[in-house]
């Protein structure tokens, strides 16, 4: 019984670590403006800020790289450091996630994480990374980093940049 109760100790000591390293969103008001920092959900963007809000609204995803999207075959993982305060990632991440929901592709995975102007985040996970610009896409197969997408598009959005990462050999 004592060697249960110990193992039983021992998973919820582990369990409280891990999840003090967790990145979680929060909403904190900087030299007079609200950011959002750390890991956050999309739509909670969209929720706490009216100008993200509208360009969504206005963004349309590309039904022919939609249907691209929708057949990337491989797991892929997407890191995106973006500001909620810098307008290149408030014009670039609407159409990125409206496309590649609209693709509902199982194998994509996408983390958002919130940055303030110094490119923190709450969990400092930002700064291993490198990250200088935002926003950061980093495209990760298999655990191993494939390729960046650094605050603009090489084309015209975000999603052609992926598509082409993907093909390169």
């Amino acid at each position: 019984m004592k060697k249960h109760a110990m193992v039983l100790i021992m998973l919820l000591l582990a369990a409280g670590c891990a999840h003090q390293n967790q990145s979680v969103a929060i909403l904190r008001q900087v030299g007079g403006e609200q950011l959002i920092l750390g890991e956050v959900e999309y739509r909670e963007i969209l929720r706490h800020f009216p100008a993200w809000k509208e360009e969504d609204r206005r963004s349309e995803a590309n039904p022919a790289l939609v249907e691209r999207v929708r057949q990337i075959n491989e797991p892929l993982e997407v890191l995106c450091y973006f500001g909620s305060w810098c307008g290149d990632s408030r014009e670039a991440l609407p159409i990125f996630m409206k496309t590649l929901n609209a693709a509902q592709n199982q194998r994509i995975t996408v983390k958002l994480i919130g940055v303030d102007r110094k490119k923190d985040d709450p969990g400092h996970t930002a700064k291993p990374y490198g990250i200088e610009l935002v926003p950061t896409f980093i495209l990760f197969r298999n655990g191993e980093e494939i390729g960046r997408m650094i605050e603009f598009p090489m084309k015209e959005n975000f999603v052609e940049d992926l598509l082409d990462i993907l093909q390169a050999p």
